[in-house]
């Protein structure tokens, strides 16, 4: 285990040092950060090679490479901060490393100042460690002193890590060396296999230097490849995350082995222990994992977690949002308001402009920003998910293919005020996408975290998308609508007016002859028909223009007693019955009392229209429910029921469609103007039909929350359950 160990350290580092020299060979800086990291990687490996042979040569090449890592890792960190890397420490280092390196060779293999138990016993390998400790003092001097000059908080938290992360790994590699002088086991490990070998040769103290060694070098393969600390902090919360719960298990599994295990157990007995404490661990280890996570990101990723948590109640909110306008709001709330960006906007596509609008800013930009963008060259860089500042500026610096595109693509980012523009992908349509800039406490956004907010991203796409598809449905079932209405006015104007053109030409072309009371006849069929060409246009117009509702707490019974009163001084069927039927202890609701009795006066005379000349009509009033979603919402329903032929159900869906009627000489617009008006009080007006069975027009009123104290009690309601006889009955 411990040669896996320092094999995966070495080959960690290795990759990381290749991978930040690829390509960009002609960087001073990348080519002090590959030899630090080779170096690193060489110390690594042969330490493991020696842990597996036991061999004077692979000792003798790790405490070489050891010895001149401190060294090039000054040279490394002078190149980092732009000074010039030639100085007298670092010459005067090098040229001293290569004097001790030669000298401990030549004393190693001669065996001088070697003890005769143990390899790591001799005054050649301590005065190698305690060049090492020197040097390493170096690299922290030069911290502590770029630290001091530092101004940016940002600056300052960086070389907080290296400091604190080189200290950690120079104390673990001192106490694996003093453990190793000092080691109980001290013997010879001639006659041992490779594992009781790897144990021997290691020491008392496991390889914790190597495991904070590599962090180091993957800290300082991010200062070199994004100069940003975000990423750290998310690897830092990770490994502690790994750290706590490692040891939680290893106290869970030491403890059981403790209390049920021991001497003398049969194999399978302890195998079934050991299952039974692997399964108590799986049962808490979910819980327990997530309160670690949270307790290690607090403390040391306390703003990526955040972003987490804001981004997690953005992605329930979106799928509930109606509007675009909700989603704009929702999305760039959230995100200001969780810390990690002072200003966040978004752009959509608009297709009647063909280009990128603004459509929402949340935050106080340090300039106007642009409104329109219809930059190809901006979108085509989105395609590729994200558009870094940083990433642009270091693409120009290089002078890679395409920096003329890219300088576009700051320049809008500057228009923008924006750090990081995140698309919002349909396909290969680019819908929008969202701008962020981040805090000036902050180097950045980490991978982490654009990949959080890319699944955000994904999902406000998939919402714009069904509001685009909805807004769609809403177009063509108003372009429907609209398309009957006009169809309904265009033949309640023709017929008028052909009545009119008709009489118009016979007067015209009338016999001097022709009696005065045929012209005269002709004449009142030309008025006759402007009255219901003004009728239908007096219709529309009440249909069209803004309700003026005066509301007040009206009782209902009163009011139906009032419309059966006018319904019979029209004049009934004899065979026609009129029945109210009221609860006496209904509340009142408040109501704009003249235009509720027009919409039941309309009802209602398209209910005795319905029953012709034999029927019976109800009106029934009684506390019910709302439709819709705010479930248990109480309304007053007053229905006015029929026992006439019904409504054919294709004609269900357009009855309220202003100019849809069924009547020869109906204008269509009384249903219209009935839904409206009940409406606009907040309620809804609704039918139930079936052919052969009659109609049921049900007005749902909401009820006020607190009744009103001067309005006394409601008048008793007329007899109720008794069927009010018609005129002429």
């Amino acid at each position: 285990m411990n040669t896996l160990i320092y094999f995966t350290a070495a080959a960690f580092c290795g990759v990381l040092g290749l991978r930040s020299f690829s390509g960009q060979g002609r960087d001073p800086t990348r080519k002090a950060f590959l030899l630090t990291a080779l170096l690193a990687a060489a110390s690594f490996a042969s330490f493991g090679v020696y842990l597996l042979w036991g061999a004077a040569l692979p000792r003798q090449v790790h405490a070489i490479t050891g010895a001149y890592f401190p060294f090039a890792l000054l040279w490394f960190l002078r190149r980092l901060t732009g000074e010039h890397p030639g100085s007298d420490k670092v010459r005067h280092g090098l040229l001293a490393t290569t004097a001790l390196t030669l000298a401990y060779v030549i004393l190693d293999t001669q065996g001088i100042g070697r003890g005769a138990t143990f390899p790591y016993k001799s005054l050649p390998e301590l005065c190698i460690s305690l060049w090492v400790v020197f040097g390493f003092g170096l690299c922290l001097r030069h911290l502590q002193r770029l630290y001091q000059r530092s101004e940016h908080p940002v600056d300052q938290a960086r070389v907080r890590y290296l400091f604190g992360l080189l200290v950690l790994t120079a104390a673990f590699l001192g106490a694996e060396q003093l453990g190793r002088w000092f080691y109980a086991g001290q013997a010879l490990t001639e006659g041992l296999g490779p594992i009781d070998r790897s144990y021997v040769l290691q020491g008392a103290i496991p390889p914790l230097g190597t495991t904070s060694g590599t962090l180091f070098i993957y800290l300082l393969y991010l200062m070199v490849q994004l100069r940003r600390l975000v990423d750290l902090d998310e690897v830092l919360a990770r490994v502690a995350e790994l750290a706590i719960s490692a040891a939680l298990f290893t106290l869970w599994v030491g403890g059981m082995y403790t209390l049920f295990g021991g001497e003398g157990r049969s194999s399978l007995l302890a195998t079934f222990q050991l299952f039974l404490a692997a399964a108590g661990w799986l049962a808490i280890d979910r819980p327990l994992r997530a309160r670690v996570a949270a307790m290690t990101a607090e403390r040391i990723n306390r703003s990526g977690r955040r972003l987490e948590e804001t981004l997690t109640e953005v992605d329930t909110t979106l799928v509930k949002v109606h509007s675009v306008e909700a989603l704009a709001q929702t999305l760039l709330g959230r995100l200001v308001a969780s810390g990690r960006s002072p200003l966040a906007s978004l752009y959509l596509w608009e297709p009647e402009r063909g280009a990128w609008r603004l459509q929402a800013v949340r935050g106080q930009p340090d300039q106007p920003l642009m409104g329109v963008i219809g930059n190809r060259a901006f979108v085509d860089g989105l395609h590729q998910r994200t558009v870094h500042r940083e990433a642009l500026r270091r693409q120009i610096e290089r002078g890679a293919t395409g920096a003329e595109e890219d300088r576009d693509r700051l320049r809008i980012l500057d228009a923008m005020d924006s750090d990081l523009a995140i698309s919002i992908l349909s396909g290969d349509q680019v819908l929008g996408w969202l701008n962020l800039k981040h805090e000036a406490w902050s180097d950045g956004f980490s991978q982490e975290e654009v990949r959080r907010l890319l699944r955000t991203a994904d999902l406000a796409a998939t919402q714009l998308e069904n509001l685009s598809a909805f807004a769609q449905l809403e177009e063509q079932h108003r372009l429907a609508a609209l398309g009957t209405m006009a169809a309904g006015l265009a033949h309640e104007i023709r017929n008028p007016l052909a009545g009119i053109k008709g009489a118009a030409q016979f007067i015209k072309t009338a016999d001097p002859a022709t009696p005065a009371s045929e012209v005269a006849d002709f004449l009142d069929i030309i008025v006759s028909e402007a009255d219901r060409l003004n009728g239908v246009v007096t219709q529309f117009l009440d249909y069209a223009r803004p309700l003026d509702i005066r509301a007040a707490p009206t009782a209902v019974g009163p009011l139906l007693e009032r419309l059966v009163d006018l319904l019979r001084a029209e004049g009934l069927p004899a065979a026609v019955t009129l029945q109210i039927e009221a609860s006496a202890d209904l509340p009142r609701v408040e109501v704009d009392p003249d235009k509720l009795h027009q919409v039941l006066l309309n009802l209602a005379r398209n209910a005795l229209q319905a029953v012709g000349p034999r029927g019976a009509i109800r009106l029934r009033a009684q506390l019910t429910e709302r439709d819709g979603p705010r479930r248990h919402a109480a309304a007053l329903e007053i229905a006015v029921i029929d026992d006439g032929p019904g409504i054919d159900a294709l004609d269900l869906d357009k009855l309220f469609i202003p100019f849809f009627t069924t009547k020869r000489d109906g204008t269509g617009l009384g249903l219209a103007i009935s839904r409206r008006l009940v409406e606009a009080h907040g309620g809804e007006l609704t039918v139930r039909s079936k052919p052969g069975k009659g109609s049921t027009f049900s007005v749902r009123l909401p009820l006020a929350a607190r009744p009103d104290p001067a309005a006394g009690p409601p008048p008793a309601p007329p007899p109720t359950s008794a069927p009010t006889p018609a005129a002429g009955q």
